[in-house]
């Protein structure tokens, strides 16, 4: 428990082989009534949480909305109801309003769609990120701008010196 909050977590013994919707699935048996996804691998500046929490929609996901992605980014591509149809490396960059940052918000739902869909196929699933299972499912799943607020994905030494040196200190000196 943290500050009369009641926290849970599972741990992936396969974490080196699979993606975060391996993690999710794993945790089924937690999630109730909606959640929030976080990569571990994410660093942030709370007010995107507070963005997530605040939209409208029930289903949700972070992105950056800065135009052209760059390549090696998770380009997010939505269609003209403003829902999630490709996430990832490979989708067209000329379609991408942004790329995908791995936190997002579930409803009840949309929690039990994404358990179903993981169910259908776990060794196909369990190596790809939530989004990208979100967009295959046709799911509807809406995206929040991170409004420019600074966040890092630390995959390897030089995002952690980048998270470390630039991000985390805009972020401590906004706070």
């Amino acid at each position: 428990n943290y500050k009369d909050m009641k926290l849970s977590y599972v741990v992936s013994e396969s974490y080196a082989d699979t993606n975060s919707s391996d993690s999710f699935y794993l945790a089924r048996n937690e999630i109730k009534d909606g959640c929030l996804h976080i990569n571990a691998d994410n660093i942030m500046h709370p007010e995107i949480i507070k963005l997530l929490l605040e939209h409208d929609k029930k289903d949700v996901f972070v992105y950056n909305d800065i135009i052209p992605p760059t390549p090696e980014d998770g380009n997010v591509i939505i269609n003209d109801k403003g829902f999630m149809i490709e996430v990832g490396k490979k989708a067209d960059p000329t379609k991408a309003v942004g790329w995908i940052i791995g936190t997002g918000r579930f409803s009840k739902k949309g929690i039990k769609k994404a358990i179903k869909i993981f169910e259908s196929d776990p060794e196909r699933w369990k190596k790809k990120n939530i989004p990208h299972i979100c967009c295959q499912a046709g799911m509807n799943v809406s995206l929040v701008s991170n409004k420019n607020l600074p966040f890092a994905e630390v995959d390897n030494a030089e995002d952690l010196e980048i998270a470390r040196n630039r991000v985390y200190p805009t972020i401590k000196k906004a706070l």
